[in-house]
């Protein structure tokens, strides 16, 4: 092929040095050569399927029988590639077969494909497969003999790669620190990979020495991507310290040019999350400003922060606001909607939460399962249960699935009202008709009921239940069963030796608010 490419090449000037004295000829050695590219071409493809052929075929064998017939039919092509070598590794991966992968890795060696996608590949499969210590040996390995040299892009599909996988922290540290010894710095990238591993339980260290990677990066760099993953990451971690830390380091940042909805919907959301209404309008007008287009999440956003910050009733005219602009009414939806009951829910405002959900009704909003909960939280808290019974009709005949909050608030509205002959009831209905099962707050909450209303058997039963279906109590449990006990004139020692009980059976050590209980008892009688 390449002998052709040379020839077509010293051809192409010959014929054009000629073309003036001869044009038949010329036409005629044009057709030729036209014909010789188009051969090219053909075996170019034809190579491109074959290569793709014998991938789709190593991957098929590795699946359908076992990685040795894959690797026989690897080692018997020919020619081989470097894309082969890459998928073989792959394979191997995908099997969890490190000695396999050091196997392929010593043949690409040995039959010189040292080519940056096989090294790459190489690790890439150390840290899926959780060997990161190996993994940066082996880099250290081909940077030594090999003259290895990665870019920060390759660090970061190394990251990537391994975030991919079941590995912690530690690993990814140790990737960043390999990349630093390097004489790389971390790039936007690096760090919305590093904020993408952060959760909700993850730990406060890993989560600071991620903000200080993204501190790292100089302000001019920082794009609106980049800030949305910080955002995001310090709401997920409840680090609303680190997320005001963020916000106010970009404040009138002119480097920074948000030119996304979605975007400006996580800056609203964190404004909300740290409790500054100012900023949250401040970011909500210089977007209407800019003409950015709205979305629904983006107006979701901004009604939660109006709503979890005390400003139910800006958020539900920012609703009414939207329904009357025909170009932004279809923007409005449930969730939307969702936010306001909630706020007029903890306000104890409701009046309004009806009359909210009779609005929703005539603007034939589809309601969803967080709709109803919400309004199924609303006659709990108000005494109003009469309501709810309505309510799970309506969501029957929606063919909308109630699921554990449904219960776990209706049942939290029965025994509130000290109807815990319904309570159970419901508890019964739920296991014969649903698949959905009690947990702890479910459990917690009927033996408060049994309390209320001085029904010791009864809690007992709930305890030997709770018990038998493998969900373990806790203090909040404990509290709950020295109150029952004291409600139901049981003598003091009851409850001491049924809390001694559950604390060595489950390895409980009791909080403040068990042993305030105790004493409370031991004072009354």
């Amino acid at each position: 092929m390449y002998i052709i490419s040379g020839l077509n090449n010293a051809f192409q000037l010959w014929i054009t040095h000629f073309s003036n004295s001869s044009p038949p000829f010329f036409e005629f050695c044009r057709g030729l050569l036209s014909q010789s590219d188009d051969r090219a071409a053909e075996e170019r493809d034809d190579r491109a399927a074959q290569l793709a052929d014998e991938v789709a075929t190593i991957k098929r064998l590795a699946r359908k029988e076992q990685l040795s017939t894959a690797l026989a039919y690897f080692q018997g092509l020919s020619p081989q590639q470097p894309a082969l070598y890459v998928a073989m590794i792959e394979t191997c991966v995908d099997c969890n077969d490190l000695a396999a992968v050091q196997q392929v890795w010593e043949e690409a060696k040995a039959a010189g494909f040292l080519g940056r996608s096989v090294q790459t590949a190489v690790l890439k499969a150390s840290l899926r497969i959780g060997k990161t210590q190996q993994a940066v040996e082996l880099l250290h390995e081909m940077r030594k003999t090999d003259g290895l040299k990665l870019s920060a892009s390759t660090f970061n599909e190394l990251l990537d790669s391994l975030a991919k996988g079941e590995t912690g922290w530690e690993d990814a540290w140790l990737l960043v620190d390999e990349m630093k010894t390097s004489e790389l710095r971390p790039t936007n990238v690096t760090c919305s990979i590093l904020l993408k591993r952060i959760q909700k339980g993850s730990r406060a260290l890993d989560v600071e020495k991620a903000l200080a990677v993204v501190n790292g990066v100089p302000k001019e760099e920082v794009d609106e991507v980049l800030l949305n993953c910080v955002c995001e990451a310090c709401i997920r971690a409840a680090r609303s310290d680190l997320l005001l830390q963020q916000l106010e380091r970009h404040q009138g940042s002119t480097c920074l040019q948000i030119r996304g909805s979605h975007t400006f919907g996580s800056i609203i959301r964190a404004h909300g999350v740290v409790g500054n209404l100012a900023g949250v309008w401040k970011t909500w007008k210089e977007m209407r400003r800019r003409h950015v287009t709205l979305t629904s999440i983006t107006l979701g956003c901004m009604v939660e922060a109006l709503a979890s910050n005390h400003s139910v009733e800006a958020g539900y005219e920012l609703i009414r606001e939207t329904l009357r602009d025909p170009e932004t009414r279809q923007l409005v939806n449930a969730v939307i909607y969702c936010s306001v009951l909630k706020g007029f829910c903890h306000e104890k405002r409701f009046d309004r939460v009806w009359s909210v959900y009779e609005e929703m009704l005539q603007e034939q909003v589809q309601f969803s399962v967080a709709t109803f909960n919400a309004l199924l939280d609303a006659c709990a808290r108000s005494g109003e249960m009469y309501r709810a019974e309505p309510l799970l009709k309506e969501m029957a005949e929606q063919s909308i699935q109630a699921n554990i909050v449904t219960y776990s608030t209706v049942l939290k509205g029965y025994c509130i009202e000290n109807r815990v002959d319904k309570a159970f009831a419901l508890i019964q209905e739920m296991k014969l008709n649903t698949e959905v099962k009690a947990d702890e707050v479910m459990y917690n909450t009927l033996l408060d009921g049994c309390a209320r209303c001085c029904l010791w058997e009864k809690g007992m039963s709930v305890l030997s239940e709770m018990r038998k279906q493998g969900i373990n109590p806790s203090n909040f449990t404990l509290s709950v069963l020295v109150k029952l006990a004291n409600r139901c004139k049981k003598p003091v020692d009851v409850a001491f030796n049924l809390c001694q009980d559950l604390c060595q059976t489950f390895c409980l050590r009791p909080n403040i608010q068990v042993y305030n209980n105790l004493i409370h008892v031991s004072c009354l009688q």
